[in-house]
């Protein structure tokens, strides 16, 4: 039975004691391998093994068993490429100039150079990876591993070092395999020596970069997983093979157009990489159920700061987490809620058990669609449990005047619960909404309308076709991400946490969430999401998931700051709260040190949460310092500059104060 095991046996050199015991162990087994296992790495004797376990029960279509058979197309690694007697017959520079062409992570550290000119240099996984000579390879790993970095040396390795080359890269969208070419073009820059060697370099009609001795790399678009046959790169024949994101690839692009380059002629490598998608697709049987095929898979534990990515994992939803970081296909399951989540979700209260509650906070979500009708829904954060409570919803069926009456019942339920924000889909809702704001400025005008007056400064419009700026935790980079899929996780995160109840009553929402589906993915793997029924709809889930996302950008001050950093309140020196006392009575000016925002560093502090607010957190310090009655040493560094400037205003008497102003 296959398990979603990574290949994390062992990071860096096996253990003597292991290699051993891993080269006994398949002396023992008397099976056939494709080279001498005194010869090759110990790496390869464990690849071997895993191997075995892998498909030890596989049986493919035509019924033939894979048990005790190594059937991987390779040579193994080589342990040692030259005879030492050869040595005497090359210069040192010459010699230096053999092993770079032998071993491609030697290579790389000598040509390749990083954007700060440092030479790249190998990771313990991806030099196995690199000099693995499989010429079938799937590379699941998770994001920000390096694997782009890692391919694109592989390319250039095999450009610059044999002649008459074909490399053929391909992916669902032009702009995936325009990445990919233009880091093989910022590796080739990097060295003067490599980027001499270019003869040609153009983007269109596809990527084309050919180099002196021949060879040449050229990059297309196969399309993908909603359509594309593959047909821009009909004809094309290459030696090497790689797919960028293949599981977004269109299934008839490979079956069709891709899997026959591979029979260009014998010894053509396929070079596969993705992120999962969990959905059954070639990559997945590639990594999976191809005894042919050697997968890698490795997850952000090869990071060298996985710590510190583990560390944001609420901040994703449990599928995220699972593909993009573990690199697991998990479920074939298409549905976005899964019914456990559901479940705990689903509490046994009415709406009509609430009423608007002092101290509470309220975010109003509002979906319209002319053909089903208007979903207003109004969410509750309840500070003293910390939990979110849908505490009404409203369906309005579809009339003549479903629009207007829609309007009415928004700035009914506005006065009634004096929601925070109101967030309402922009799509159909566009002119809604300048109906709410034109009846808000009138209510301003007048002022006889306070919760009128106030959508001012609430309501505002949330459009799902648009992209979402937010800071990717992995890098802490600036990144877009669509509206829709934004807005759909943090729905999905807040049942996954167990941090929503619904009312058992709402029954078209329950079925609602369980009816909601990821129909497909986009080329560049955003979700297309769906229902299994269109009957049962998604409008009400739509309104809930609206006033989930105004919650989450309005409150939640971990998303807003990208980092464990809160509005806090540090206690103040003790040595000097009678000094301050006495300028205060005095009517003088105080500078306090006590609010201000302050890295929550569990290393320096005792933190204690005591849930306030929606999304937001006050936190008691206890500081620890090595000084004795200082909170810090920035305390000492305050007293120092309050001094400095009462000494500045002693010396100028006449200089006017702030509140003389």
């Amino acid at each position: 039975m296959y398990t979603e095991e990574e290949d994390i046996s062992f990071e860096g050199e096996i253990p003597e004691s292991i290699q051993k015991e891993n080269l006994q162990k398949l002396k023992s087994l008397n099976i056939d391998l494709p080279f001498d296992i005194d010869t090759v790495d110990p790496y390869c004797h464990e690849c071997v093994l895993r191997q075995l376990d892998k498909y030890n029960k596989h049986v493919d279509r035509f019924g033939k068993s894979s048990a005790d058979k190594f059937i991987v197309p390779c040579e193994g690694i080589c342990v040692d490429y030259f005879d030492k007697n050869m040595r005497s017959g090359f210069t040192d520079d010459e010699w230096d100039e053999v092993k770079a062409q032998i071993d491609i992570v030697y290579w790389a550290e000598k040509y390749i150079k990083q954007p700060d000119k440092t030479p790249w240099s190998a990771r313990w996984y991806q030099k196995n990876i690199l000099r693995c000579t499989s010429r079938r390879k799937m590379l699941r790993i998770s994001r920000r591993s390096g694997k782009t970095d890692m391919t694109c040396v592989d390319i250039c390795h095999k450009l610059f070092t044999k002649e008459n080359y074909r490399i053929v890269i391909a992916s669902p969208q032009k702009v995936q395999t325009e990445e990919i070419v233009n880091r093989v073009r910022a590796f080739i820059a990097s060295n003067p020596a490599l980027a001499d060697c270019v003869v040609r370099d153009v983007s269109a009609p596809y990527y084309n970069l050919k180099i002196s001795n021949k060879s040449e790399l050229r990059g297309f678009a196969a399309g993908g997983t909603k359509g594309g046959d593959g047909s821009s790169i009909r004809g094309q024949d290459c030696d090497s093979l790689y797919l960028e994101e293949m599981d977004y690839i269109a299934e008839q692009a490979i079956s069709s157009a891709v899997l026959p380059l591979l029979q260009t002629k014998e010894g053509t490598f396929l070079i596969g990489f993705s992120t999962p998608s969990g959905l059954r697709t070639p990559y997945y049987s590639f990594c999976t159920e191809t005894p042919e095929a050697k997968e890698f898979h490795y997850s952000y534990k090869v990071l060298p700061h996985w710590k510190a990515v583990e560390a944001d994992r609420t901040r994703y939803t449990e599928e995220e987490w699972n593909h993009e970081f573990l690199a697991l296909f998990g479920s074939s399951d298409s549905g976005v809620y899964k019914p456990e989540y559901i479940d705990a979700a689903l509490t046994s209260y009415k709406y009509a058990d609430h009423q608007p509650t002092q101290g509470w906070k309220y975010c109003m979500g509002t979906d319209w669609n002319e053909k089903y009708g208007t979903e207003i829904f109004i969410l509750g954060w309840n500070p003293f449990k910390g939990k979110y409570f849908a505490v009404e919803s409203m369906h309005i069926e579809p009339t003549q005047f479903t629009q207007l009456e829609g309007v009415n019942r928004v700035l009914e339920l506005n006065r009634k619960w004096r929601p925070d924000f109101i967030y309402i889909d922009a799509g159909n809702g566009s002119t809604n909404s300048e109906l709410l704001f034109s009846r808000a400025m009138k209510a301003k005008k007048t002022g006889t309308d306070e919760p009128t007056a106030n959508l001012l400064k609430t309501l505002k419009r949330y459009d799902s076709g648009s992209a979402i700026q937010t800071k990717d935790l992995a890098t802490r980079e600036m990144i877009k991400k669509p509206a829709k899929a934004f807005m759909v996780n943090a729905s999905v995160r807040m049942f996954e946490q167990g941090r929503i109840h619904i009312p058992t009553e709402d029954t078209r929402l329950d079925k609602q969430l369980r009816n909601y589906i990821i129909e497909r993915y986009t080329p560049n793997g955003t979700p297309v999401y769906g229902q299994n029924d269109e009957k049962i709809g998604d409008h009400r889930l739509d309104a809930l998931n609206l006033a989930i996302v105004a919650f989450h950008l309005e409150f939640d001050e971990l998303h807003a700051t990208g980092g464990a950093i809160t509005n806090v309140a540090a206690a103040a020196d003790p040595r000097k709260i009678k000094m301050l006392m006495d300028k205060e009575s005095k009517g003088e000016e105080v500078h306090r040190p006590e609010e201000r925002r302050l890295d929550a560093n569990k290393d320096k502090f005792d933190i204690f949460f005591i849930p306030t607010d929606a999304g937001k957190l006050n936190k008691t310090l206890n500081l620890k310092t090595n000084r004795l009655g200082w909170s810090t040493d920035q305390e000492e560094l305050f007293l120092q500059r309050a001094r400095s400037r009462q000494k500045r205003s002693s010396s100028r008497p006449d200089k006017p104060h702030r509140e003389k102003f």
